[in-house]
């Protein structure tokens, strides 16, 4: 019976309406049921609203600690990604999923079939992989890719931890692509006044960041289908400026009014870092607050980085909500 069942799915997916007398009728609903478990993912199917999407289900926790990674910290909800901490080796590690983006062609992903992934799924991984960090791209048939990642936060990491680190990130990705099938993605809930349901590229304009990037036309590259993160890049030196939208713990340091928020900078050689910290976020489970963000990673030809981040933060934070 269960093979005339898929049968019977089929010619009704094919189109085929004619009458057989006698024959079993197929509930619509197991139609329906049927073609949401056998279409192909794109990243819509996958998780539904991609900006509200909660990371950390897609991370199965039992999963990471059987493939060896010990003293596992919990999730903090996130609007781009969820990571955890643990023990790999004797060294600390970040074991993580997220960061979406869309269309990328880049020579330093490498198609990887050794998994066997079904439903238009594809994998590649990150042609520097080594002790520092193991990095799988997944992709979705819309072309929409997902980072998941381990990556070694020791100071002084070992070559010979590089072989583990990747089959941690084996299983994590394992337990990505099951949550998926199976339907566990949560999402995350945002207020009416919550940066959650702000698009971080309506903060800024490309004539705002042009400005301080220099006579070099900027580009928004990658593409990322989500809202609460936005790049542009100087394609001469690979500058690259980024407006972002986040929840985690508040910034410590100095503080400085940018946009008439207080804000705190973080530089450190050629990258400059502002954050504003407007509210605390409703669901919080450690302290987190909603954050807004202006960095800055400047390869060349910019004196001194923090001088466009806040040129820049003073544009976009009073477009903030109120806190």
């Amino acid at each position: 019976m269960a093979r005339y069942w898929v049968a019977a799915v089929a010619l009704l997916l094919t189109g085929c309406t004619s009458v057989v007398t006698g024959a079993a009728s197929v509930d619509t609903a197991d139609v329906q049921r049927y073609q949401e478990e056998h279409a192909p993912l794109t990243s819509q199917l996958a998780f539904g609203d991609v900006n509200s999407v909660d990371y950390c289900s897609l991370l199965d926790l039992d999963g990471i600690k059987k493939a060896g990674l010990t003293d596992v910290s919990g999730t903090s909800p996130s609007l781009s990604s969820c990571e955890v901490e643990g023990q790999l080796s004797g060294q600390k590690m970040a074991v993580g999923v997220g960061f979406l983006d869309s269309g990328v062609v880049d020579s330093n992903r490498i198609p990887d079939t050794k998994k066997k992934l079904d439903r238009g799924l594809t994998l590649s991984k990150a042609s520097y992989n080594d002790e520092y960090s193991c990095l799988y791209y997944l992709a979705f048939t819309d072309k929409v890719s997902m980072q998941v990642y381990v990556d070694n936060l020791a100071d002084a990491p070992t070559s010979s931890v590089a072989d583990a680190m990747c089959e941690t990130d084996d299983a994590v990705l394992d337990g990505v692509v099951d949550s998926i099938k199976a339907k566990k993605v949560t999402h995350l809930t945002f207020g009416g006044n919550s940066v959650g349901a702000v698009d971080a590229c309506q903060l800024a304009s490309d004539a705002d960041v042009q400005a301080q990037m220099g006579p070099v036309p900027v580009e928004k590259k990658p593409k990322i289908p989500t809202k609460h993160r936005c790049r542009w890049q100087e394609p001469v030196h690979n500058n690259a400026l980024s407006v972002l939208l986040d929840i985690g713990k508040p910034p410590t340091g100095p503080i400085e009014q940018l946009g008439n928020h207080p804000a705190v900078i973080n530089a450190a050689g050629s990258s400059c870092l502002a954050t504003t910290a407007i509210r605390p976020y409703p669901q919080a489970k450690n302290g987190e607050y909603e954050l807004a963000e202006v960095y800055l990673y400047a390869r060349n030809g910019v004196a001194d980085p923090c001088v466009p981040v806040r040129a820049v933060a003073n544009v976009a934070f009073p477009k903030l909500p109120a806190s």
